[in-house]
């Protein structure tokens, strides 16, 4: 798949001011099928329901760019004709013991721009600057859709080796997974 034309990348510093498209971004997803953790085994099912971002999600998110370019992390926008359609970022803090694992906080791409290969220019960004910042791992908790589980999965990333306590309990459903930065 050829890289869309009319897609650029920005990649940190983004001024704060920039960060206010997520009040507008468009996140809904209509999911039908989910891959979750069972038991240490991916089970895929039928599980139907609309994900979308309420006001104060909005600003958590908006607050959670801040705080990854803040401590030495990396917020990356796709735009297209001045527009963002995509964006991610990755944290500069580790959340392991071993200082091993930096997680993508934020990975998304508008409903009406997936399947044009944003993702994967959003994903290979993620990775180029986590190289460069001398990261080892990317820590994902990705959302359960079946889409978004293989997406990643198709990137490179594999079932988490560890598991990050915190998340896991914030966001029970997601499925972790990592990337080994180095490879």
């Amino acid at each position: 798949m050829s890289s869309p034309p009319d897609i650029t990348l920005h990649t940190s510093p983004v001024a704060d001011s920039e960060l206010d498209f997520v009040f507008t971004f468009e996140r809904r997803q209509a999911v039908d099928r989910v891959i979750r953790l069972q038991a240490g085994r991916a089970v895929e099912s039928a599980d139907p329901f609309i994900d979308d971002w309420s006001p104060a999600e909005r600003q958590e998110v908006k607050d959670t760019l801040r705080a990854a370019q803040a401590n030495g992390g990396m917020v990356c926008l796709a735009t297209c004709k001045g527009r963002v359609v995509g964006f991610a970022c990755v944290d500069g803090a580790p959340v392991d013991p071993g200082g091993r694992y930096h997680p993508l906080r934020e990975f998304h791409v508008e409903a009406s721009e997936r399947g044009r290969g944003i993702g994967r220019l959003l994903f290979a960004r993620c990775l180029e600057e986590a190289r460069r910042k001398g990261f080892q791992r990317l820590y994902v908790s990705s959302h359960s859709a079946r889409e978004t589980v293989l997406f990643y999965q198709r990137q490179g990333c594999v079932d988490a080796q560890w598991l990050w306590p915190e998340q896991v309990e914030r966001e029970p459903f997601d499925y972790p997974m990592e990337y080994e930065v180095g490879r």
